[in-house]
């Protein structure tokens, strides 16, 4: 636990130090204090992303029994990419309206609700094949509706011009938005309910992983229980996706490191999920900044370029050692 903590701090450190312009602690002036007032909000977004996507990536493995599972295999963020993407192109009415009272970005806004009506059509849909196996329908409806939105998305990439596909591009490989303090504490507060309902539904969760039949014997209504865990995880991927597009490989990769740590308690492995996330999505939001500068990367392809050769030795390790993983 020691050594988590640290490492946030570490990670925290260099977000706030080093980027493009690096800061001197020692010498304060407006200048640096301005940059890292708006360096810190951006490492509350970088650590807030981060710490979410691996909790939920960690709870829908468990509750669908899916080591390769994580929050974009739902279906639910390609539909907020698609309509975050219409923000470039189409000039719809609504777009028109003042949202400054409320200070939450439009595009934001109508990407979450893209997310939205991704989840609606997972619900319809889950709805009608309630006969069939959870851990293998979820999986295949969200594999069904990524692939109906990024037909759309690429349909849509035909009619636009060159600067409104950068744009789109851009924001489609992750990125860091700017953000306010205020929505910093919408996000926290949004979210809260769901991550206090992770944590409460530990014990259930846990008797899922052995089994429908065996958490039916323990008292537990699996179904029920799952459709309110993918809900909850819905929705905070939904306000995740809104923000900083997609970023993939964190809620599969973070929750293997702890995998094999099977005498720690649920709850101490999703806080640890939480704490790792975040750390793992800071040092990419560093590295993005410092190492290319004066450029700054798309965090997804650093986050993608550290993660699958991570992934790939985790798993050679894991072969070398165990002969049969669930």
């Amino acid at each position: 636990m020691k050594r988590s903590f640290f490492l946030f701090f570490v990670s925290c450190f260099l977000c706030l130090a080093y980027g493009t312009v690096s800061i001197d602690f020692f010498h304060e002036n407006i200048f640096q204090n301005k940059i890292i007032y708006y360096r810190f909000l951006e490492l509350l977004e970088t650590s807030f992303a981060g710490a979410s996507l691996a909790l939920l990536g960690c709870v829908l493995q468990k509750i669908l029994r899916n080591p390769i599972c994580d929050p974009f295999l739902l279906g639910v963020s390609s539909g907020g990419m698609f309509f975050g993407s219409l923000f470039y192109v189409v000039p719809l009415f609504l777009w028109k309206i003042d949202f400054s009272n409320i200070k939450i970005p439009l595009h934001s806004f109508y990407s979450f609700l893209g997310c939205l009506l991704s989840f609606l059509i997972l619900f319809l849909l889950k709805h009608n094949l309630r006969n069939l196996n959870d851990s293998y329908s979820y999986p295949l409806i969200g594999i069904l509706i990524n692939s109906f939105f990024s037909a759309l998305f690429m349909i849509l990439t035909l009619f636009i011009n060159p600067s409104q596909l950068t744009q789109m591009h851009y924001w489609f490989l992750g990125n860091l938005q700017e953000i306010s303090a205020f929505q910093i504490f919408v996000l926290i507060v949004l979210s809260f309910p769901s991550f206090f309902y992770f944590f409460k539904k530990t014990d259930a969760i846990k008797s899922m992983t052995f089994g429908d039949e065996f958490s039916k014997s323990m008292g537990y209504n699996p179904k029920k229980i799952r459709f309110y865990l993918i809900f909850h995880v819905s929705f905070v991927t939904a306000i995740v996706i809104s923000f900083v597009g997609a970023i993939g490989f964190i809620g599969t990769i973070i929750p293997h490191f702890f995998r094999k740590y099977s005498q720690i308690s649920y709850k101490k492995e999703f806080f640890l999920n939480l704490i790792y996330g975040a750390c793992f999505l800071n040092f990419s939001s560093f590295i993005s900044r410092y190492f290319f500068s004066p450029t700054v990367l798309p965090i997804g392809i650093i986050v993608v370029v550290l993660c699958a050769p991570i992934l790939i030795l985790m798993l050679i390790h894991q072969s070398k050692k165990m002969k049969y993983e669930f």
